[in-house]
Protein backbone atom coordinates (compact mmCIF):
# COMPACT_ATOMS: atom_id res chain seq x y z
CA UNK A 1 0.00 0.00 0.00
CA UNK A 2 1.41 3.13 -1.24
CA UNK A 3 1.32 6.10 1.87
CA UNK A 4 0.67 9.32 1.21
CA UNK A 5 3.43 11.98 1.08
CA UNK A 6 1.81 13.54 4.34
CA UNK A 7 1.63 10.43 6.00
CA UNK A 8 5.19 8.78 4.99
CA UNK A 9 7.04 12.00 6.31
CA UNK A 10 5.39 11.85 9.77
CA UNK A 11 7.39 8.56 10.23
CA UNK A 12 10.93 10.25 9.36
CA UNK A 13 13.21 12.67 10.92
CA UNK A 14 13.27 15.96 10.56
CA UNK A 15 16.37 16.17 8.55
CA UNK A 16 14.83 13.54 6.66
CA UNK A 17 11.48 15.53 5.87
CA UNK A 18 13.64 18.33 4.68
CA UNK A 19 15.69 15.85 2.17
CA UNK A 20 12.24 14.63 0.89
CA UNK A 21 10.69 18.27 0.83
CA UNK A 22 13.33 19.68 -1.24
CA UNK A 23 13.67 16.09 -3.70
CA UNK A 24 9.62 15.94 -4.25
CA UNK A 25 10.28 19.30 -5.80
CA UNK A 26 12.50 18.16 -8.25
CA UNK A 27 10.70 14.88 -8.93
CA UNK A 28 7.81 17.32 -9.77
CA UNK A 29 8.72 19.73 -11.84
CA UNK A 30 9.20 20.37 -15.38
CA UNK A 31 13.07 20.64 -17.10
CA UNK A 32 14.00 22.87 -19.97
CA UNK A 33 17.20 22.39 -22.39
CA UNK A 34 18.89 25.65 -21.42
CA UNK A 35 22.17 26.24 -23.22
CA UNK A 36 23.71 28.56 -20.13
CA UNK A 37 23.32 25.28 -18.01
CA UNK A 38 26.51 23.14 -17.12
CA UNK A 39 24.64 20.48 -18.08
CA UNK A 40 22.19 22.40 -21.11
CA UNK A 41 19.32 21.47 -18.69
CA UNK A 42 17.74 23.74 -16.00
CA UNK A 43 14.26 23.68 -13.87
CA UNK A 44 10.82 24.94 -15.17
CA UNK A 45 7.41 25.12 -13.80
CA UNK A 46 5.97 22.77 -11.54
CA UNK A 47 3.61 20.19 -12.73
CA UNK A 48 2.95 17.26 -10.61
CA UNK A 49 0.95 17.62 -7.11
CA UNK A 50 2.63 15.55 -4.26
CA UNK A 51 -0.04 13.65 -2.90
CA UNK A 52 0.11 9.83 -3.64
CA UNK A 53 3.71 10.15 -4.63
CA UNK A 54 5.98 6.48 -3.62
CA UNK A 55 9.54 8.65 -2.82
CA UNK A 56 12.55 6.62 -1.61
CA UNK A 57 15.07 9.12 -1.00
CA UNK A 58 18.63 7.41 0.13
CA UNK A 59 21.26 9.10 1.24
CA UNK A 60 24.31 7.73 0.06
CA UNK A 61 28.00 9.03 -0.75
CA UNK A 62 28.75 7.93 -3.94
CA UNK A 63 32.78 9.19 -4.85
CA UNK A 64 33.42 8.53 -8.92
CA UNK A 65 36.70 9.19 -10.13
CA UNK A 66 37.25 12.45 -12.85
CA UNK A 67 35.97 11.46 -16.04
CA UNK A 68 36.90 12.79 -19.25
CA UNK A 69 34.39 13.64 -22.28
CA UNK A 70 35.81 15.11 -25.38
CA UNK A 71 33.79 15.95 -28.26
CA UNK A 72 34.60 16.69 -31.84
CA UNK A 73 31.47 19.26 -31.97
CA UNK A 74 28.17 20.56 -31.03
CA UNK A 75 26.36 17.31 -32.20
CA UNK A 76 28.60 14.84 -30.90
CA UNK A 77 28.15 16.71 -27.86
CA UNK A 78 25.14 16.81 -27.38
CA UNK A 79 24.59 12.80 -28.00
CA UNK A 80 26.87 13.23 -25.28
CA UNK A 81 24.70 14.77 -22.84
CA UNK A 82 21.69 12.78 -24.15
CA UNK A 83 23.49 9.78 -23.18
CA UNK A 84 23.97 10.88 -19.89
CA UNK A 85 20.03 11.73 -19.21
CA UNK A 86 19.53 8.39 -20.84
CA UNK A 87 17.37 9.83 -23.57
CA UNK A 88 19.83 8.78 -26.33
CA UNK A 89 17.42 8.63 -28.97
CA UNK A 90 16.52 12.07 -28.66
CA UNK A 91 20.13 13.69 -28.67
CA UNK A 92 18.76 16.10 -31.47
CA UNK A 93 17.37 18.25 -28.55
CA UNK A 94 19.97 19.50 -27.00
CA UNK A 95 22.15 19.86 -30.26
CA UNK A 96 20.63 23.16 -30.02
CA UNK A 97 21.63 24.51 -26.85
CA UNK A 98 25.14 22.68 -27.78
CA UNK A 99 25.73 24.75 -30.13
CA UNK A 100 24.51 27.78 -28.53
CA UNK A 101 26.80 27.20 -25.64
CA UNK A 102 29.69 27.05 -28.00
CA UNK A 103 29.34 30.47 -29.58
CA UNK A 104 28.44 32.11 -26.01
CA UNK A 105 31.43 30.81 -23.98
CA UNK A 106 34.29 30.46 -27.17
CA UNK A 107 33.09 33.53 -28.35
CA UNK A 108 33.90 34.02 -32.29
CA UNK A 109 33.73 30.44 -33.79
CA UNK A 110 35.38 29.91 -37.54
CA UNK A 111 36.78 26.42 -37.48
CA UNK A 112 36.41 23.44 -35.94
CA UNK A 113 36.20 23.61 -32.00
CA UNK A 114 36.18 20.38 -29.76
CA UNK A 115 34.79 20.43 -26.16
CA UNK A 116 36.19 18.82 -23.36
CA UNK A 117 34.89 18.48 -20.11
CA UNK A 118 36.39 17.05 -16.90
CA UNK A 119 33.57 15.78 -14.56
CA UNK A 120 34.22 14.87 -10.33
CA UNK A 121 30.91 13.97 -9.24
CA UNK A 122 29.88 13.02 -5.50
CA UNK A 123 26.43 11.82 -5.06
CA UNK A 124 24.61 12.10 -2.37
CA UNK A 125 21.46 11.95 -2.40
CA UNK A 126 19.34 9.76 -4.65
CA UNK A 127 14.93 9.74 -4.93
CA UNK A 128 12.61 7.33 -7.21
CA UNK A 129 9.32 8.78 -8.50
CA UNK A 130 7.38 5.36 -8.34
CA UNK A 131 4.19 6.39 -8.69
CA UNK A 132 3.52 10.17 -10.50
CA UNK A 133 1.11 12.40 -8.79
CA UNK A 134 -1.81 14.08 -10.07
CA UNK A 135 -1.41 17.14 -12.08
CA UNK A 136 -1.39 20.21 -10.84
CA UNK A 137 -4.39 21.97 -11.90
CA UNK A 138 -2.64 24.87 -13.79
CA UNK A 139 -0.59 22.14 -15.81
CA UNK A 140 -3.44 20.08 -16.37
CA UNK A 141 -5.64 23.31 -17.84
CA UNK A 142 -2.51 24.40 -20.10
CA UNK A 143 -2.30 20.63 -21.46
CA UNK A 144 -6.28 21.09 -22.62
CA UNK A 145 -6.20 24.76 -23.90
CA UNK A 146 -3.12 25.59 -25.02
CA UNK A 147 -0.75 24.91 -28.57
CA UNK A 148 1.98 22.58 -28.45
CA UNK A 149 4.60 25.94 -28.28
CA UNK A 150 2.39 26.98 -25.51
CA UNK A 151 2.81 24.24 -23.44
CA UNK A 152 6.68 23.89 -24.31
CA UNK A 153 6.96 27.58 -23.34
CA UNK A 154 5.79 26.92 -20.14
CA UNK A 155 7.06 23.34 -18.56
CA UNK A 156 9.59 22.92 -20.85
CA UNK A 157 11.38 19.57 -22.79
CA UNK A 158 10.93 17.08 -20.28
CA UNK A 159 10.21 16.23 -16.78
CA UNK A 160 12.19 13.28 -14.33
CA UNK A 161 11.19 10.14 -12.84
CA UNK A 162 14.67 9.76 -11.35
CA UNK A 163 17.24 12.35 -9.98
CA UNK A 164 20.75 12.20 -8.19
CA UNK A 165 22.02 14.75 -5.99
CA UNK A 166 25.26 16.12 -5.49
CA UNK A 167 28.65 17.95 -5.60
CA UNK A 168 29.70 18.65 -9.23
CA UNK A 169 33.30 20.19 -10.10
CA UNK A 170 33.53 20.83 -13.68
CA UNK A 171 36.07 22.32 -16.13
CA UNK A 172 34.91 22.59 -19.74
CA UNK A 173 37.61 23.52 -22.26
CA UNK A 174 36.85 24.81 -25.73
CA UNK A 175 39.66 24.72 -27.93
CA UNK A 176 40.21 25.83 -31.36
CA UNK A 177 41.25 22.22 -33.01
CA UNK A 178 43.39 21.38 -35.99
CA UNK A 179 42.64 19.54 -38.96
CA UNK A 180 45.33 16.92 -37.75
CA UNK A 181 43.71 16.39 -34.03
CA UNK A 182 41.71 13.69 -33.07
CA UNK A 183 39.47 12.65 -29.73
CA UNK A 184 42.52 10.23 -28.59
CA UNK A 185 45.35 12.82 -29.03
CA UNK A 186 43.33 15.67 -27.82
CA UNK A 187 42.29 12.79 -24.09
CA UNK A 188 45.96 12.79 -23.40
CA UNK A 189 46.69 16.92 -23.85
CA UNK A 190 43.34 17.33 -21.77
CA UNK A 191 43.74 14.92 -18.87
CA UNK A 192 47.33 16.19 -18.32
CA UNK A 193 47.13 19.99 -17.72
CA UNK A 194 43.55 19.21 -15.74
CA UNK A 195 45.33 19.55 -12.33
CA UNK A 196 47.31 22.52 -13.11
CA UNK A 197 44.40 24.13 -14.38
CA UNK A 198 42.41 23.81 -11.27
CA UNK A 199 45.73 25.05 -9.26
CA UNK A 200 45.70 28.28 -11.14
CA UNK A 201 42.12 28.95 -11.77
CA UNK A 202 41.58 28.74 -7.66
CA UNK A 203 43.67 31.62 -6.91
CA UNK A 204 41.42 34.10 -9.77
CA UNK A 205 38.30 34.29 -7.89
CA UNK A 206 36.78 34.61 -4.74
CA UNK A 207 36.36 30.64 -3.50
CA UNK A 208 34.80 31.38 -0.42
CA UNK A 209 31.43 31.18 -1.37
CA UNK A 210 29.03 27.94 -0.07
CA UNK A 211 27.62 27.29 -3.07
CA UNK A 212 30.77 27.31 -5.22
CA UNK A 213 31.24 29.72 -8.17
CA UNK A 214 32.17 29.73 -12.47
CA UNK A 215 35.15 31.76 -13.75
CA UNK A 216 36.41 31.72 -16.83
CA UNK A 217 39.45 32.28 -19.01
CA UNK A 218 40.96 32.34 -22.47
CA UNK A 219 44.69 30.59 -22.84
CA UNK A 220 46.80 28.63 -25.34
CA UNK A 221 47.22 24.85 -25.58
CA UNK A 222 50.39 23.59 -27.86
CA UNK A 223 49.21 26.84 -30.25
CA UNK A 224 45.79 25.94 -29.96
CA UNK A 225 43.50 29.30 -28.76
CA UNK A 226 40.88 27.64 -26.22
CA UNK A 227 38.54 28.76 -23.09
CA UNK A 228 37.81 27.35 -20.45
CA UNK A 229 35.65 27.52 -17.38
CA UNK A 230 35.34 25.95 -14.12
CA UNK A 231 32.72 25.47 -11.94
CA UNK A 232 32.66 24.43 -8.77
CA UNK A 233 28.57 23.18 -7.72
CA UNK A 234 27.37 22.34 -4.17
CA UNK A 235 29.11 22.14 -0.95
CA UNK A 236 31.94 24.49 0.08
CA UNK A 237 33.77 25.65 -2.62
CA UNK A 238 36.53 26.75 -0.04
CA UNK A 239 37.80 23.54 0.45
CA UNK A 240 39.55 23.68 -2.42
CA UNK A 241 41.69 26.64 -1.73
CA UNK A 242 44.32 24.60 -0.45
CA UNK A 243 44.95 22.41 -3.28
CA UNK A 244 48.42 22.15 -4.83
CA UNK A 245 49.55 20.76 -7.94
CA UNK A 246 53.06 19.96 -6.63
CA UNK A 247 51.84 17.79 -3.71
CA UNK A 248 50.99 14.15 -4.27
CA UNK A 249 48.33 13.64 -1.68
CA UNK A 250 46.76 17.27 -2.00
CA UNK A 251 44.10 16.71 -4.71
CA UNK A 252 42.43 13.97 -2.49
CA UNK A 253 42.45 15.61 0.97
CA UNK A 254 40.67 18.94 -0.86
CA UNK A 255 38.36 16.22 -2.53
CA UNK A 256 37.75 14.81 1.21
CA UNK A 257 37.22 18.52 2.90
CA UNK A 258 34.56 19.32 0.10
CA UNK A 259 32.69 15.73 0.20
CA UNK A 260 32.09 16.61 3.88
CA UNK A 261 30.77 20.34 3.18
CA UNK A 262 28.18 18.17 1.12
CA UNK A 263 25.97 17.51 3.82
CA UNK A 264 22.96 19.89 3.66
CA UNK A 265 20.20 19.19 0.85
CA UNK A 266 19.71 22.88 -0.24
CA UNK A 267 23.44 22.98 -0.78
CA UNK A 268 23.20 19.98 -3.21
CA UNK A 269 22.45 20.17 -7.15
CA UNK A 270 21.17 18.03 -9.55
CA UNK A 271 23.55 16.06 -11.10
CA UNK A 272 22.55 12.73 -12.98
CA UNK A 273 18.67 12.83 -13.94
CA UNK A 274 16.43 10.08 -15.99
CA UNK A 275 14.36 12.57 -18.22
CA UNK A 276 11.15 11.81 -20.11
CA UNK A 277 9.84 13.87 -22.59
CA UNK A 278 6.92 16.03 -21.44
CA UNK A 279 4.47 14.72 -24.00
CA UNK A 280 4.45 11.40 -21.96
CA UNK A 281 2.68 13.61 -18.85
CA UNK A 282 0.09 14.58 -21.19
CA UNK A 283 -3.57 12.55 -20.89
CA UNK A 284 -4.84 13.61 -23.70
CA UNK A 285 -3.55 10.75 -26.61
CA UNK A 286 -4.38 13.85 -29.47
CA UNK A 287 -2.90 16.59 -27.95
CA UNK A 288 0.24 14.44 -26.87
CA UNK A 289 0.39 12.92 -29.73
CA UNK A 290 0.56 17.15 -31.13
CA UNK A 291 3.52 18.23 -28.30
CA UNK A 292 5.54 15.49 -29.71
CA UNK A 293 5.11 16.29 -33.63
CA UNK A 294 5.66 19.85 -32.56
CA UNK A 295 9.32 18.78 -30.59
CA UNK A 296 10.73 16.67 -33.29
CA UNK A 297 10.33 18.71 -36.03
CA UNK A 298 11.75 21.70 -33.96
CA UNK A 299 14.59 19.23 -32.84
CA UNK A 300 15.32 17.98 -36.19
CA UNK A 301 15.19 21.64 -37.64
CA UNK A 302 18.23 22.45 -34.97
CA UNK A 303 19.90 19.36 -35.79
CA UNK A 304 20.34 20.09 -39.49
CA UNK A 305 20.96 23.98 -39.02
CA UNK A 306 23.91 23.03 -36.15
CA UNK A 307 25.45 20.24 -38.89
CA UNK A 308 25.61 23.12 -41.45
CA UNK A 309 27.46 24.84 -39.11
CA UNK A 310 29.62 21.95 -38.51
CA UNK A 311 29.97 21.43 -42.02
CA UNK A 312 31.05 24.95 -42.54
CA UNK A 313 33.54 25.27 -39.73
CA UNK A 314 35.31 21.89 -40.74
CA UNK A 315 35.56 23.28 -44.95
CA UNK A 316 37.35 26.46 -42.53
CA UNK A 317 39.85 24.06 -40.94
CA UNK A 318 40.46 22.33 -44.03
CA UNK A 319 41.38 25.29 -45.77
CA UNK A 320 43.94 26.27 -42.61
CA UNK A 321 45.35 22.58 -42.96
CA UNK A 322 48.05 23.00 -45.64
CA UNK A 323 49.36 25.94 -43.14
CA UNK A 324 49.38 23.20 -40.19
CA UNK A 325 50.97 20.57 -41.78
CA UNK A 326 54.02 22.47 -41.88
CA UNK A 327 54.38 21.83 -38.15
CA UNK A 328 56.32 19.15 -36.58
CA UNK A 329 53.13 17.09 -35.75
CA UNK A 330 52.34 16.93 -39.55
CA UNK A 331 55.86 16.84 -41.31
CA UNK A 332 54.49 12.81 -41.96
CA UNK A 333 51.58 14.14 -44.49
CA UNK A 334 53.82 17.23 -45.65
CA UNK A 335 56.76 14.84 -46.90
CA UNK A 336 53.85 12.77 -48.46
CA UNK A 337 52.76 15.69 -50.65
CA UNK A 338 56.51 17.06 -51.23
CA UNK A 339 57.65 13.39 -52.46
CA UNK A 340 54.08 12.27 -54.08
CA UNK A 341 54.27 9.34 -52.09
CA UNK A 342 50.75 7.26 -51.76
CA UNK A 343 50.42 6.21 -47.93
CA UNK A 344 48.81 2.69 -47.78
CA UNK A 345 45.28 2.62 -46.36
CA UNK A 346 43.52 -0.29 -45.74
CA UNK A 347 39.32 -0.57 -45.39
CA UNK A 348 37.94 -3.24 -43.60
CA UNK A 349 33.93 -4.13 -44.06
CA UNK A 350 32.50 -4.49 -40.59
CA UNK A 351 29.35 -6.29 -40.08
CA UNK A 352 26.12 -4.67 -40.44
CA UNK A 353 25.28 -5.65 -36.81
CA UNK A 354 28.77 -3.28 -35.92
CA UNK A 355 27.99 -0.38 -32.85
CA UNK A 356 31.01 1.71 -31.95
CA UNK A 357 32.74 1.06 -29.08
CA UNK A 358 33.51 4.26 -27.41
CA UNK A 359 37.55 3.24 -27.82
CA UNK A 360 36.69 3.33 -31.38
CA UNK A 361 37.50 6.65 -33.45
CA UNK A 362 34.31 7.59 -35.52
CA UNK A 363 34.65 9.90 -37.82
CA UNK A 364 31.56 9.70 -39.26
CA UNK A 365 30.23 13.09 -38.98
CA UNK A 366 33.84 15.05 -39.63
CA UNK A 367 33.36 13.37 -43.48
CA UNK A 368 29.82 12.88 -43.84
CA UNK A 369 29.76 9.45 -44.21
CA UNK A 370 32.13 9.09 -47.55
CA UNK A 371 34.47 6.47 -46.88
CA UNK A 372 36.25 6.98 -50.76
CA UNK A 373 37.19 10.65 -49.50
CA UNK A 374 38.69 9.59 -46.32
CA UNK A 375 40.46 7.30 -47.66
CA UNK A 376 41.75 9.46 -50.35
CA UNK A 377 42.93 12.17 -48.05
CA UNK A 378 44.56 9.43 -46.69
CA UNK A 379 46.74 8.39 -49.43
CA UNK A 380 47.31 12.09 -50.51
CA UNK A 381 48.69 12.81 -46.98
CA UNK A 382 46.51 15.86 -46.47
CA UNK A 383 45.23 13.69 -43.49
CA UNK A 384 47.04 11.84 -40.16
CA UNK A 385 44.50 9.64 -39.15
CA UNK A 386 45.94 7.53 -35.30
CA UNK A 387 48.07 4.49 -35.12
CA UNK A 388 44.81 2.37 -34.05
CA UNK A 389 42.85 3.03 -37.43
CA UNK A 390 39.14 5.03 -37.32
CA UNK A 391 35.73 4.02 -38.59
CA UNK A 392 33.12 5.48 -40.52
CA UNK A 393 30.14 4.33 -41.39
CA UNK A 394 29.42 4.42 -45.09
CA UNK A 395 25.67 5.87 -46.31
CA UNK A 396 25.93 4.32 -49.63
CA UNK A 397 26.77 0.89 -48.15
CA UNK A 398 25.05 1.01 -44.97
CA UNK A 399 27.75 -0.38 -42.71
CA UNK A 400 30.57 0.51 -40.58
CA UNK A 401 34.13 0.67 -42.38
CA UNK A 402 37.58 0.36 -40.70
CA UNK A 403 40.20 2.59 -42.29
CA UNK A 404 44.45 1.88 -41.01
CA UNK A 405 47.62 2.34 -41.91
CA UNK A 406 49.94 -0.90 -42.43
CA UNK A 407 53.47 -1.66 -43.33
CA UNK A 408 55.91 1.34 -42.77
CA UNK A 409 53.57 3.98 -42.95
CA UNK A 410 51.73 2.61 -39.55
CA UNK A 411 55.45 2.58 -37.37
CA UNK A 412 56.07 5.93 -38.44
CA UNK A 413 52.44 7.04 -36.61
CA UNK A 414 53.29 4.75 -33.66
CA UNK A 415 56.47 6.84 -33.89
CA UNK A 416 54.84 10.29 -34.04
CA UNK A 417 52.41 9.80 -31.91
CA UNK A 418 54.85 8.29 -28.68
CA UNK A 419 57.22 11.20 -29.72
CA UNK A 420 53.88 13.63 -29.20
CA UNK A 421 53.17 11.82 -26.06
CA UNK A 422 56.76 12.34 -24.72
CA UNK A 423 57.07 15.71 -25.82
CA UNK A 424 53.64 16.29 -23.49
CA UNK A 425 55.29 14.29 -20.57
CA UNK A 426 58.13 16.25 -20.37
CA UNK A 427 56.24 19.60 -20.49
CA UNK A 428 54.21 18.02 -17.68
CA UNK A 429 57.21 17.20 -15.42
CA UNK A 430 59.23 20.25 -16.19
CA UNK A 431 55.85 22.16 -14.63
CA UNK A 432 55.89 19.72 -11.74
CA UNK A 433 59.87 19.82 -11.17
CA UNK A 434 59.16 24.12 -11.31
CA UNK A 435 56.47 23.81 -8.90
CA UNK A 436 58.57 21.75 -6.10
CA UNK A 437 61.25 23.72 -6.12
CA UNK A 438 59.48 26.75 -5.47
CA UNK A 439 57.61 25.34 -2.99
CA UNK A 440 60.70 23.81 -0.84
CA UNK A 441 62.18 27.54 -1.67
CA UNK A 442 59.38 28.74 -0.49
CA UNK A 443 59.72 26.05 2.92
CA UNK A 444 63.22 27.46 3.10
CA UNK A 445 62.58 31.22 3.51
CA UNK A 446 60.20 30.43 6.09
CA UNK A 447 62.10 28.44 7.96
CA UNK A 448 64.60 30.61 7.91
CA UNK A 449 62.40 33.45 9.75
CA UNK A 450 61.40 31.25 12.34
CA UNK A 451 65.46 31.07 12.91
CA UNK A 452 65.76 34.77 13.25
CA UNK A 453 63.26 35.56 14.99
CA UNK A 454 63.76 32.90 17.61
CA UNK A 455 67.42 34.55 17.93
CA UNK A 456 65.94 37.83 18.35
CA UNK A 457 63.96 36.51 21.17
CA UNK A 458 66.72 34.89 22.92
CA UNK A 459 68.50 38.49 22.87
CA UNK A 460 65.85 40.23 24.31
CA UNK A 461 65.18 37.64 26.70
CA UNK A 462 68.81 37.77 27.85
Amino acid sequence: MLLSYAEYAKQQSPRKVREIDFLSVLLRNGYRVDPDSPTLVSTSKRIFASPYVDYYPKRTLKRTSPIITISEDSVQHAQNVAAFFNVAHHYDAFSGAAEESLIRNHGNVDGCIMRANHDLHVIRLEAYARMRGSLLYEARDCFIKDTPEQIVEKFGHFFADKVKLGGHVQVSRWISAKYSDTVSNMRENVGASYNHLLEKFKTKANMKSKTGYSYQDTKDMGGRTESVKLTVRGGSASQWIPYDASIEDSFSACQRAWELSLHKANDLHVLQMNLVPIWKAIPNPHKAQAVKIYLEELWKNDLKRVKDHVSRRKEVTLQRAPAQNRGANDSRSKDAQEKKIQIRVRYKKLEKSFSPKPSDTDWTVRYSGSVGKLGKLIKQGKVQIPSTGVIIYSKSKGRYYRLYLVGQDLEKAKVKEQEMQDREQDKVDAHELEHREKANADAKQILRKEQEQAIEHAKKTT
